[in-house]
């Protein structure tokens, strides 16, 4: 790291990393260990609601009745929320970061890097680094809605769009200037008008709750927010005050998708910081 203009910089001896879909699959399999039930592969159509609650969700294989329904759809939360009539005002943006073949010198047990001046991030990878960041001018995803049949698919990589980026990133880690290239991974991902993610109970149908919107960081609050749901639902109210991520904080402007789109745009642009000049 080039530290050649850095006046201060602080270290968590305690950060880490994880692996989202060993820590999915891990959870999965305590879940199925206690008597939960998972089904794959099986497209919700339809949220069944009698009396102002929700009853079961609708399945392209038959209907589950339900006192609680949670939607945890990631990028598709605000598409289920529809189908029970519920705002869950967040947008698909596409976000790069690039993979490096290995490099000599780089330590499994590195820190991660976060750079919010610059708003860029690194991290070891197998030897190499991934390396991205949060740009000013993002690109907005599925403004018609996700295409029917994506599941997890990658975009296609925009190495133009990621050049300003990488000019950051250099600029902090020399090493990139020599290290192989693997790949420039674009992958769509939720973001909020705000910057916090959706939890809670929502106001317009009862016993129906949202856990989504998590905007990149969601492996670092799943732990956390999937605690404070499950004693939310429990006990029939949160846990404690959760007003900053709580749904009932938006309000009807944030039916209006064009202002969603705009004001989410912006504060992608302003994740690690507030104000870098372009």
């Amino acid at each position: 790291m080039d530290i050649g203009d850095v006046v201060g910089a602080a270290f968590l001896p305690t950060d880490g990393q994880a692996n989202p879909a060993d820590i999915a699959q891990a959870l999965a399999k305590g879940a199925r260990a206690a008597g939960v039930r998972i089904i794959e592969d099986c497209r919700v159509t339809a949220i069944r609601v009698e009396g102002g609650r929700v009853v079961g969700v609708g399945t392209a294989t038959g209907d589950i009745a339900a006192d609680v329904v949670v939607n945890c759809a990631g990028q598709w939360a605000r598409e289920v929320g529809q189908l029970a009539g519920v705002s869950v005002p967040l947008q698909s943006v596409q976000h790069q970061y690039l993979v490096t073949e290995p490099i000599e010198g780089v330590p499994r047990n590195m820190p991660t890097l976060r750079d919010p001046d610059r708003l860029i991030y690194g991290k070891e990878e197998v030897g190499g680094l991934v390396v991205g960041g949060y740009e000013p001018n993002p690109i907005a995803w599925a403004l018609d809605g996700i295409p029917d049949g994506f599941h997890f698919t990658l975009l296609d990589s925009n190495w133009d769009h990621f050049e300003p980026m990488m000019e950051r990133l250099l600029g902090r880690i020399p090493a990139l200037q020599t290290a192989g290239i693997k790949q420039l991974i674009n992958g769509p991902e939720s973001f909020t008008p705000d910057g916090n993610f959706i939890l809670g109970e929502a106001p317009e149908l009862r016993s129906f709750y949202v856990g989504a919107g998590f905007n990149a960081f969601g492996i670092a609050s799943a732990g956390g927010a999937g605690r404070a749901l499950a004693e939310w639902i429990a006990a029939g109210e949160p846990p404690m005050d959760l007003w900053p991520v709580d749904i009932r904080r938006f309000g009807s402007i944030h039916r209006d998708r064009p202002w969603v789109l705009t004001r989410t745009l912006e504060a992608y642009g302003k994740h690690y910081n507030h104000g870098l000049a372009a």
